[in-house]
């Protein structure tokens, strides 16, 4: 088992999570631009909320950078 398979093992269930969380949202949710000029929808924003919030609470010294706009890094 390689060091890494933790972090597999979450990823894999945080991803059908987040899927099952925007599943909800299919067909009642309207895009927007956001500043940048790419779309989100708020299926996108609540899935990333989810996936940053499960992710910081396992592991809080962890880096995060988001495609939706969340970037947590402390160097310190």
């Amino acid at each position: 088992m390689s060091e890494l398979t933790p972090f597999l093992h979450f990823a894999q269930a945080l991803a059908e999570e987040a899927g099952r969380l925007a599943a909800t949202y299919c067909r009642r949710t309207q895009a927007r631009r956001k500043s940048d000029g790419t779309l989100v929808t708020e299926a996108d924003e609540r899935a990333n909320r989810l996936i940053v919030e499960r992710i910081q609470t396992a592991w809080p010294s962890h880096a995060i950078l988001s495609e939706e706009g969340t970037t947590t890094y402390d160097p310190a």
